[in-house]
């Protein structure tokens, strides 16, 4: 679906309906539906905007500890950010986390990651992508962060002080089925 806050036009998220902590807790044959749904996504995206990259925060802790302080007091859905966009991620993963690891694509991550806690994951356009373990609990948002500081606009990283609801439905305009 397309997401609220774009950072660029034709921001999108991948999510997943069961409650499951992260993408690399999925079973394998969810992995393989993940990964053609994913490609299928960016193939759409990219005839209309260009080179895609996609991101995860998985196993945020409020998803593994249900968090206890009742604040939110349900398990998010594993989801991944997907952004028509060239932007290379690997630096700014590799700043913040004590170990990176290159993958050829999701599914040989999915299966050589051992890391059980916190990671940052970032897939490039070519589909070979980096993981990361989180030293400690990360910043929500790390990679809208990140990416709109890259991009020279820090504060579009805030999704609900700049929804850019119009942004949004050019996306959508752009996307509708017959227009690709």
């Amino acid at each position: 679906m397309l997401g609220l806050g774009p950072i660029v036009e034709g921001y999108s998220l991948i999510g997943t309906v069961a409650h499951v902590p992260s993408m690399l807790d999925l079973s394998e044959g969810d992995v393989d539906k993940l990964m053609a749904f994913t490609d299928r996504v960016r193939e759409v995206l990219a005839r209309q905007y260009g080179e895609v990259i996609i991101t995860e925060h998985g196993r945020v802790p409020p998803c593994v500890d249900r968090d206890r302080d009742g604040k939110q007091a349900h398990c998010f859905h594993a989801h991944r950010l997907v952004f028509p966009i060239a932007a290379d991620l690997t630096d700014e993963l590799e700043q913040y986390c004590p170990e990176v690891l290159e993958y050829a694509n999701f599914k040989e991550c999915w299966r050589s990651f051992s890391w059980g806690g916190e990671y940052l994951y970032y897939e490039r356009p070519d589909g070979g992508c980096v993981a990361g373990m989180a030293p400690m609990r990360t910043v929500r948002q790390f990679f809208r962060y990140r990416l709109a500081e890259k991009l020279g606009q820090p504060e579009l990283a805030d999704w609900k002080a700049f929804p850019r609801l119009k942004t949004v439905e050019a996306a959508r305009s752009c996307l509708l089925p017959g227009k690709e």
